[in-house]
């Protein structure tokens, strides 16, 4: 039985190597394994008398200068690498600065109200087409509207179309009724809902805005397509649905009978789903204490004594078909919001 190439040592090598050499250079058969290493190693040279013994010395220094030149080679392919890897970072980074919409994800954080304001009022400036606004949570500030107006009606003299979406609430607050009476007049749309998505800009389908915390101090600015497409057409959605503006003075008890029963049934369906009076109230655009005075209102009505029964109450009345009490639901000061 021969041994395999992995059972050869260092000494079977060398023994191997001197036996031969002792005997005139002839190898033994017996030892085939380690003859087949010592001729791949170059210890052995095939002559015409035979396997004749290479000299030690001699094929030493050829095996080192042969590792030395692979070294060198393994040596200059890693820095090649190095180079390579070093000059392909650079030009990414060069792309990124000359093409940043396509090479990033097209999303930009502006923080600071100042930031955002004049990031959103250099897009619209800039707009060709139409700008799309959408602004929940009722009437805006007096000084915000004063400040808007002017940039509003300047964007519509330009052919601009612009849309506005408000939230129901917002037909209580005069300051904001005398905005949409001179934008209506300089050719803007407005329309108002009842329960509402947060604030959102569009402009052109190419450029978005929208709030990145709860408090609106940050925003995000987005110019990948895909998304913008994709807000765009959630405000379109939500325009279909929504209801005209009444922009002509109106008095309280006009506005309570044209948008009060469909805040009522929108309040209903969030106490249904069981949403606490905290996000219906910021939902609806109302203050959390109306919230709770109007909740408390038609629990009365329904004859429930805790928010589960009410629930249920409403929802077997649903279910049954009957007619569920009235409420007139009447907002309170609306809340505000910078973005």
């Amino acid at each position: 039985m021969t041994r395999g190439d992995q059972d050869v040592t260092l000494d079977d090598l060398a023994e191997a190597y001197a036996a031969a050499a002792e005997k005139g250079g002839e190898p033994s058969s017996a030892d085939g394994p380690v003859i087949d290493r010592l001729v791949a190693m170059g210890l052995f040279r095939t002559a015409r008398e035979g396997l004749v013994p290479a000299d030690p010395e001699t094929i030493q220094h050829e095996s080192a200068w042969a590792l030395v030149r692979e070294l060198s080679e393994v040596t200059e392919r890693y820095t090649f690498n190095l180079r390579l890897f070093a000059r392909i970072r650079e030009a990414v980074k060069a792309s990124v600065v000359r093409h940043p919409a396509e090479t990033e994800t097209g999303l930009t954080y502006l923080h600071g109200n100042d930031t955002i304001v004049h990031a959103i009022d250099r897009c619209c400036s800039a707009a060709q087409i139409e700008v799309l606004t959408a602004q929940p949570g009722g009437g805006r500030p007096a000084t915000t509207l004063e400040e808007t107006v002017g940039k509003s009606l300047k964007i519509l003299e330009r052919g601009v179309g612009m849309r506005m979406l408000y939230q129901h609430t917002a037909r209580y607050d005069e300051p904001t009724k005398n905005y949409v009476r001179l934008v209506s007049q300089g050719g803007a749309t407005v329309r108002t809902l009842d329960e509402f998505f947060d604030r959102l800009i569009v402009v052109d389908r190419a450029v978005a805005f929208i709030p990145s915390n709860d408090d609106r101090s940050s925003a995000a600015m987005i110019t990948n397509s895909t998304m913008v497409n994709f807000l765009a057409d959630v405000y379109e959605r939500n325009w279909v649905r929504a209801a005209q503006f009444p922009f002509e003075p109106a008095n309280a008890t006009r506005t309570s009978q044209d948008i009060g029963p469909s805040m009522r049934e929108t309040l209903i369906h969030m106490l249904v789903d069981g949403l606490p009076d905290k996000q219906i109230a910021r939902r609806l655009g109302i203050s959390l204490r109306t919230t709770q005075g109007h909740v408390a209102a038609i629990r009365e009505e329904f004859g429930a004594k805790n928010r589960t029964q009410l629930g249920y109450l409403i929802a077997k009345s649903q279910t049954e078909g009957t007619a569920a009490p009235k409420t007139t639901l009447w907002p309170d000061k609306p809340m505000m919001g910078s973005l």
